[in-house]
């Protein structure tokens, strides 16, 4: 195989054109003109599929990592609105367990005053200074109440309510403090609790419990205008300042308004429900009415925290985005919303509570989800220029391969052209080698070559030309042989024509000389010359020139030359 190679680049390097070199040179700059096209057009084609699949997978990895970050903004937001709804449904829960109890005091209280005749008067004891520590239930007057002696018997029958307002009472104040209460059109009021109220004995002095004038209070107004179980608005409680609400019901007696039955609650559970709640730092919750105030944060200070005065409207406060953000969770049931706060950006996610028509609203610090949005968009990011190297890498793989083919059917392409040359030039140098024998003169030498192609008919023509020759070189030896027997007999016939003119000078006279001479332009011509005297005195001089030449023109030239003679 070396020997080969170096065969190959012998003929290459050679200075001498031979059929070898040219057919290898041309095998050769064919075959790497024909590689060299095609691993230009492969390897344009290979890059412009790199530079397609780097640019395909930048944009598939960018739309992955937009649309993997929308699902995880949406499954974000979706998340928060599920834990804004959770919260909601607890705190409505608890809610709807004093509202389940006011709706059984209605339903009782109902069933009291339009069936009597079922019920006996039970007694109810008045308010004494030092009662509590246990739960019971005490009656207390209006002071619109004139003649307490006129509503005694209807005090006895609503009396049989106690043991119900008691019972929840207990229920109800197992998580925080809860009054039940009913309270008449004909102005008195009838409570259940373990302690007496503030104002009942406002100062030491007092021996008799305080009237209450509850015909003024919200409950009360509403029950007997709305016609409809309902939550008041928050407020602020007399027993230990925190917020409290009241669920209230009217009660009927042949169809007119008889009184308002419900339940006074501390609202600490909803309290502790909203300071328990934890999404993580920089979270926070807080519940807001339909009327923009918030009841309930876990901010102490700022936009967001309790205004005691329970004035204050979020949807005017000065804070565009955030007055924005409370419109739209006021007019929308769920969803969140982006919201910027105290220079912060916020995700709020707000819910309702069904019972109170209240929103619970759950804020997330935005950078946390940008964070997490951000991560996933680097992951994918990673994975996709890992993906891009990849194909780089294998795309420059598959070009040193194409490379490494190229060389290997260059090497090839040498081989095969040499053998070729071998091929093509074998006989061409028989034929040679038959041609200088031919010239030499060997021309009976025939040459025998099948190739099928031109060169056989080249040497069929050679032969045919050796025949030729031999027969032409046959016909010229005839042919010389008969020339040089005229040329002999032309010389002879010269020779007698010379012979034929007079070739002596010497008269004996000295009174005159005579020279002469004739050269034909062929062996033998028709001029001719002649002298002889006459007598003493005359001497006669023949010079003649016979028109033509050659042999008719000697004849013509005796003839003359005789008969002149």
């Amino acid at each position: 195989m070396k020997e080969k190679i170096l065969e190959i680049w012998k003929t290459l390097t050679s200075k001498k054109m031979t059929i070898r070199r040219k057919m290898l040179i041309l095998v050769l700059a064919c075959s790497v003109i024909s590689i060299l096209i095609l691993s230009a057009i492969m390897l344009h084609g290979m890059l412009a599929i790199r530079a397609e699949a780097i640019e395909t997978c930048q944009e598939i990895g960018e739309l992955a990592a937009e649309r993997s970050s929308q699902m995880l903004r949406d499954e974000k937001y979706a998340h928060l609105v599920s834990l804004a709804y959770e919260e909601a449904d607890n705190i409505n829960y608890e809610l709807g367990e004093i509202k389940s109890c006011v709706e059984m005091l209605q339903r009782s209280m109902t069933r009291i005053v339009e069936r009597p005749w079922e019920y006996s008067p039970r007694q109810i004891a008045e308010p004494k200074r030092g009662d509590g520590g246990k739960y019971m239930a005490w009656v207390f007057y209006s002071p619109l109440l004139l003649e307490r002696q006129a509503v005694q018997e209807e005090i006895g029958l609503t009396a049989n309510l106690q043991d119900l307002m008691i019972e929840v009472a207990e229920l109800i104040g197992e998580g925080e403090s809860a009054t039940p209460y009913v309270a008449t059109a004909s102005g008195f009021i009838i409570e259940a609790d373990n302690q007496l109220p503030a104002w009942c004995f406002p100062n030491n002095s007092a021996t008799e419990p305080a009237t209450f004038n509850f015909m003024e209070r919200e409950w009360f107004r509403r029950g007997r205008t709305e016609g409809k179980l309902f939550f008041t608005d928050p407020y602020f409680g007399a027993r230990d300042g925190g917020l409290a609400i009241s669920c209230a019901a009217p009660y009927y007696r042949n169809g007119n308004f008889a009184g308002v039955v419900g339940v006074g609650a501390a609202l600490t559970v909803v309290s502790r429900l909203i300071l328990d709640f934890d999404m993580g730092e920089s979270s926070f919750c807080f519940v807001m009415d339909e009327r923009g105030r918030i009841l309930f944060s876990q901010k102490e200070t700022g936009e967001l925290a309790v205004d005691r005065t329970l004035t204050a409207d979020l949807r005017k406060n000065k804070n565009k985005a955030l007055s924005l953000a409370a419109k739209k969770m006021i007019e929308n049931t769920e969803g969140v919303l982006p919201v910027k706060i105290e220079g912060s950006d916020y995700y709020m996610a707000f819910s309702p509570i069904k019972n109170t028509n209240w929103r619970f609203v759950a804020a997330v610090d935005a950078s946390s989800v940008t964070e997490l949005l951000n991560s996933n968009r680097a992951l994918i990011q990673k994975a996709t220029y890992d993906e891009i190297g990849d194909i780089d890498q294998k795309i420059r793989l598959a070009i040193f391969f194409m490379f490494l083919a190229v060389i290997i059917i260059v090497l090839a392409a040498s081989g095969a052209g040499w053998s070729m040359s071998e091929k093509f030039a074998e006989p061409i140098l028989e034929l040679s080698d038959n041609v200088r024998e031919i010239s030499s003169g060997k021309f009976d030498k025939k040459i025998s070559i099948k190739t099928g192609d031109e060169i056989e008919h080249l040497a069929s023509c050679f032969n045919a030309m050796t025949d030729e020759l031999q027969t032409y070189m046959k016909n010229l030896t005839a042919v010389t042989a008969e020339r040089e027997k005229i040329a002999t007999e032309l010389n002879v016939a010269k020779d007698i024509q010379r012979g034929m003119l007079p070739h002596d000078f010497d008269f004996g006279r000295s009174d005159f000389e005579i020279f002469a001479t004739m050269n034909a332009a062929k062996e033998v011509g028709g001029d001719f010359y002649d002298f002889y005297l006459l007598d003493e005195n005359h001497l006669a001089i023949t010079v003649a020139d016979v028109s033509g030449k050659g042999i008719p023109a000697s004849l013509f030239m005796v003839i003359s030359k005789t008969v002149l003679k």
